[in-house]
C-alpha cells in the first residue's frame, strides 16, 4: 500500500495528511481502509498458511507461522484483500481479533497470538477468587450443568488407583461427607464429624459390584443394629474323639520349649483335635502358678504335645506344673467354669477379617460309652445361658442345632469368645465324640 505520506499515527500506523499535500483524499482514503480492516477485527481463519484462490473484498486472515508463498514473510500479520491485492497489517501488543472458524478470541502479546478461550485459562472465578489448588471457583446459589444433545456427564479423573477422585461435601470448609474413589478404585460413601476422622458408610467393590456396609445398618425405629446371618463354611470349632472325664480336666507338664508344651500323658486329643486347626483356639490354665496363668492352644503337634499362641504366656512354665481345661472360678461372668474358645482364625480364613461376631449358628453332637455324655455351650458361661445336647441313656449319639449369642471380648483378638463344657450326667460313663460344628455367623 502506498501511503502518500511519510508520516503515520503512533499506534495503528495510519497515514497522516501532510501540510500542503496534494491529493489529500488518497491518504485519507488509505487511512479509512486500514481502519475498516482493523476496527472490530475479525478474521475468517487464524491458521491460514496460503492465500485462498478466490477471496472476496475485505476478506481477512491471520497468517499462520508456517505460511508459504507470498505470505511466507508475513507470519502473524493480518492479510486483508482490497480487491486487487493483499494488504498486510502488522499487529501490536494488545491487539484483539475474533477467529470465525474456531469461534475464539485471540490477543497479541507482543510476540504471538494467544487464545482467550476459558478452557485455556490458568484460573477462573465466578463471583469468587480462585487459587493454586481451587483453580475454578463459583460462588452462586446454584449451578446448572445442562445437556448438549441427549445427556450430560460430569467426569472426575485421577492419575492412579491410590489417588482420590470424589465429591466432598463440607460445612465451613470442613469435610462432612464424601463419595467416590477415595484411595482405591472401589466406590466409597464416607462421613466425618470433624473432617479428619472418616467412617465408611457404603463400599461397592469394583470387581464384583457387591455392596458392604462396613459400620453396619441401624433400624430407623429403634436405632439398633439389626442382626444379619452370614452363611459360613461348615467347620468343627470344637471336637474330641478321645475318651475323657468331665470338665474340668487336668494334665501335667513334662517340658516346655518356646511355644511348645509337652505333657506327661498322650491326651492332647481331649482338648485340641486336628479338625480345629486354623479355626479355633482353646484356653488352658496353669494352676501351679500364683496367680494362675492362661495360655491359648492353637495347634496339636502330637498326641502329647501342643503349641500355644504366644510363647511369652508359657515362658515360666516348667515340668510338673498342673494344667486345667475349664476356666477356674471366677473368670468374669463364667461362673460355670466353661473352657473358652477363640475363633479368630476361622473368621480371618473365611471372611478375611476378624470382628466381634454377635452370635454363632452350629450343630452340637455328643456320644458316650456305657452311659450319657453331654456337651454344653454358652455365650459367656453365666448361669442360665447354657445350651446342652446329651447322648442317649446308653451313650448313643444325639445332635442338636442352636444359635448362641456371644458377648465376651477375646483377650487375644477382636472376636468374641464361645464357652464350652463336657459333662457326664450319669457320673460313670466315658465321653467319646463331642463336637461343635459351625455353619453361620451372626453380625
Amino acid at each position: 500500500m502506498s501511503l502518500g505520506s511519510n508520516q503515520t499515527s503512533p499506534r495503528l500506523s495510519l497515514p497522516l495528511i501532510a501540510a500542503g499535500q496534494a491529493q489529500k483524499h488518497i491518504t485519507h482514503n488509505e487511512a479509512l481502509i486500514m481502519l475498516d480492516a482493523l476496527v472490530h477485527l475479525s478474521v475468517i481463519e487464524s491458521d491460514q498458511t496460503a492465500p485462498p484462490s478466490n477471496p472476496a473484498l475485505a476478506d481477512r486472515y491471520l497468517i499462520a507461522p508456517d505460511a508459504t508463498g507470498i505470505w511466507a514473510n508475513f507470519t502473524g500479520q493480518i492479510a486483508s484483500w482490497n480487491g486487487a491485492a493483499w494488504d498486510y497489517l502488522a499487529p501490536r501488543n494488545g491487539w484483539q481479533l475474533w477467529d470465525q472458524a474456531a469461534q475464539q478470541l485471540l490477543v497479541f502479546d507482543g510476540v504471538s497470538w494467544q487464545s482467550l478461550k476459558l478452557r485455556q485459562a490458568d484460573q477462573f472465578g465466578v463471583s469468587a477468587t480462585p487459587d493454586a489448588v481451587n483453580k475454578f471457583v463459583v460462588s452462586s446459589p446454584a449451578s446448572l450443568l445442562n445437556h448438549d444433545g441427549a445427556g450430560h456427564q460430569l467426569k472426575i479423573n485421577k492419575a492412579s488407583a491410590v489417588e482420590t477422585a470424589s465429591l466432598l461435601f463440607q460445612t465451613a470448609y470442613s469435610g462432612r461427607a464424601e463419595m467416590g474413589l477415595a484411595g482405591d478404585d472401589d466406590f466409597h460413601i464416607k462421613t466425618s464429624a470433624d473432617g479428619t476422622n472418616w467412617h465408611d458408610v457404603l463400599l461397592a467393590k469394583r470387581t464384583t459390584g457387591e455392596i458392604s456396609f462396613p459400620n453396619g445398618l441401624l433400624d430407623s425405629a429403634t436405632g439398633l443394629r439389626p442382626m444379619m446371618l452370614l452363611p459360613a463354611v461348615v467347620k468343627d470349632i470344637w471336637r474330641s474323639d478321645m475318651d475323657a472325664p468331665a470338665m474340668p480336666r487336668f494334665y501335667t507338664v513334662a517340658s516346655v520349649s518356646g511355644n511348645e508344651v509337652t505333657l506327661t500323658t498322650h491326651e492332647v486329643e481331649q482338648f485340641y483335635n486336628v479338625n480345629m486347626r486354623d479355626a479355633s483356639m482353646i484356653r488352658i490354665w496353669n494352676m501351679s502358678k500364683t496367680p494362675v496363668q492362661a495360655a491359648w492352644v492353637n495347634w496339636n503337634l502330637s498326641s502329647n504335645q501342643f503349641r500355644v499362641f504366644d510363647a511369652a504366656s508359657v515362658a515360666s512354665w516348667s515340668a510338673g506344673d498342673q494344667l486345667r481345661l475349664g476356666d477356674p472360678n471366677p473368670t468374669g461372668s463364667n461362673a460355670l467354669q466353661f473352657a473358652a474358645l477363640d475363633i479368630s482364625n476361622y473368621l480371618f480364613n473365611h471372611f478375611g477379617k476378624v470382628f466381634p461376631q454377635r452370635g454363632l449358628k452350629f450343630a452340637l453332637a455328643s456320644q458316650g460309652i456305657g452311659g450319657r455324655a453331654s456337651l454344653t455351650c454358652s455365650g459367656n458361661g453365666a448361669v442360665g445361658t447354657a445350651f446342652s445336647v446329651s447322648s442317649a441313656s446308653d451313650g448313643g449319639r444325639l445332635s442338636g442345632f442352636v444359635d448362641i449369642f456371644t458377648t465376651v471380648q477375646s483377650p487375644i483378638s477382636n472376636s468374641n469368645l464361645l464357652f464350652v463344657r463336657e459333662d457326664l450326667p450319669g457320673g460313670t460313663a466315658l465321653a467319646a465324640t463331642r463336637l461343635l460344628r459351625l455353619s453361620g455367623i451372626w453380625v
